[in-house]
């Protein structure tokens, strides 16, 4: 219930202050639905699986244009292992 969960955020906030000597941010505290997933560190974390980021999908395509130096293609192959990247591999050529 959203309006709870509005509710419970001075008393989050006062915790926060006094327990941990944290703060949270203004305008970066957001409710969002459980289906639109959590953005941290260039993916999309939902309940089941996770997916790239667009901007990072778009800054490894760029990257990996051309001739590539071999460690950064082992590179971004072993960043690609950790989420639902079967098409982004195949697109680029990593797909094993």
């Amino acid at each position: 219930n959203k309006e709870y969960l509005n509710r419970l955020l001075p008393r989050i906030s006062e915790f926060l202050g006094n327990q941990l000597n944290l703060k949270l941010h203004d305008h970066k505290v957001c409710i969002k639905t459980y289906a639109s997933g959590l953005d941290f560190l260039g993916w999309i974390h939902f309940p089941h699986n996770r997916n790239i980021r667009t901007a990072s999908k778009q800054k490894i395509i760029r990257k990996l244009k051309g001739y590539p130096m071999p460690q950064t293609v082992t590179s971004y192959r072993g960043l690609l292992n950790h989420g639902n990247t079967y098409k982004l591999k195949k697109r680029i050529g990593l797909a094993e």
